[in-house]
């Protein structure tokens, strides 16, 4: 399998461990200053280990990363060691969900391929929807998720549908939700679901009617990109969840805000939003780099079945989509705000929330931009082949070299 890896400049990574000696601030902001072009690596390297392994060791992923790099080796910094440690306990703790859920499932195992055991999945689509697959469900526990493979593309539908309407909606209208959009998720090909609200553990769902008329390779080709595809957005997750959403991670990224807050305090002056206005579009920009990172993924693959670029932009910009990662994640962002700021969050959100829109949707545009004027150039494969591994936010600087090269 190739690993696709961003391209990072290795001058930023020392080759000796030793560190100078630093004053406690510097070490302070240290521990909070990431290199997101090095996380980017990090998701790459954590996929193709745990991929191999899945039962992967934190002090492997940690050497695997020391000693990759182009034939470098780059030493991470303590920030990146720390959402290491939190991404892998993240991972570790929906291996051991799945793992649960295998062994207390009562899953009939049905057959097997090079992916390991194959089960039947009626019993976890009816738990999952409350009625029994209108035909076959097949189900792998693998490395990153819990894959259900559905035969009847209005299985698929009505399982997308359930896992994607917020579990806070009562019965009666989720379901009357499903009937509506359950025609057109059916025409959808894949679905990924971070945590289901009932099983709590990664999901990959495959509608194996889109494919049926493909060739035995075509089909096979396209159900491991898909899975690829699918895991990469899960990784994302776990290393997204470590940087933004873990309670007790050296950096939320309002570490800044809150200090601020707390010396007006005990100096007794008031703080608002115009105090925190600078560090708040910092975090807005962390969470925009993250998220954008999914956004590439969609681009890529989209690119790959010959999507108009128009529609791609148009679909990942939407707020109501399902593509809009801010909103997916935005229940999660008001409470780290809240208990940062108490009767100030949602002020304070709400400035986040649209300079990550206005920044995200330019960066949108300028990425589908830059495709465009390299399709006058470039096949689509290289396009692909060439921007998957480079952060989407470096788009421009890669397309320039690649236009001046021809």
């Amino acid at each position: 399998m190739v690993l696709n890896l961003p391209a990072i400049n290795m001058e930023k990574f020392p080759k000796n461990m030793e560190q100078p000696d630093k004053n406690p601030e510097a070490a302070k902001k240290e521990a909070y200053d990431y290199d997101y072009e090095c996380l980017a690596l990090m998701e790459g390297v954590f996929l193709d280990q745990a991929r191999k392994n899945p039962d992967v060791k934190l002090i492997d992923l940690d050497r695997a990363m020391t000693e990759m790099g182009y034939g470098v080796g780059i030493n991470l910094g303590s920030a990146e060691k720390k959402i290491l440690q939190k991404a892998t306990l993240n991972y570790k703790d929906a291996r051991y969900l799945m793992l649960e859920l295998r062994e207390k499932g009562g899953f009939e195992k049905i057959g097997q391929d090079e992916k390991g055991d194959i089960v039947n999945g009626d019993k976890l689509f009816e738990s999952l929807t409350g009625v029994r697959p209108g035909a076959k469900v097949e189900v792998q526990f693998l490395p990153f998720a819990v894959y259900l493979r559905c035969e009847k593309s209005d299985d698929f539908g009505l399982l997308y549908g359930t896992l994607s309407l917020r579990k806070d909606f009562s019965w009666e209208s989720k379901l009357d939700q499903i009937k509506k959009i359950q025609k057109i998720l059916s025409g959808y090909a894949t679905h990924f679901q971070y945590s289901s609200p009932d099983t709590k553990v990664p999901l990959i769902l495959v509608n194996l009617e889109i494919y049926k008329n493909r060739s035995k390779d075509e089909f096979k080709n396209k159900i491991d990109s898909t899975i690829v595809h699918e895991e990469q957005h899960i990784i994302n997750n776990f290393f997204t969840d470590a940087l933004f959403f873990d309670k007790d991670s050296a950096d939320r990224g309002l570490r800044a805000v809150v200090d601020k807050k707390l010396k007006k305090e005990e100096l007794n002056e008031k703080f608002g939003l115009e105090d925190a206005r600078e560090d708040l579009a910092d975090y807005a920009e962390k969470l925009k780099k993250f998220f954008l990172l999914n956004a590439q993924n969609e681009i890529i693959a989209y690119l790959k079945d010959g999507c108009a670029l128009p529609k791609i932009a148009d679909l990942l910009k939407q707020k109501d989509g399902f593509y809009n990662y801010f909103g997916q994640k935005r229940d999660k962002l008001a409470k780290n705000f809240k208990s940062n700021f108490g009767n100030q969050a949602e002020e304070f959100l709400l400035f986040v929330e649209k300079e990550f829109y206005n920044g995200y949707g330019k960066e949108i545009d300028s990425a589908i931009g830059w495709c465009e004027k390299l399709m006058a150039k470039y096949s689509v494969q290289e396009i692909a082949g060439r921007l998957n591994v480079v952060p989407v936010w470096k788009w421009g600087e890669a397309a320039e070299k690649m236009l001046s090269a021809r």
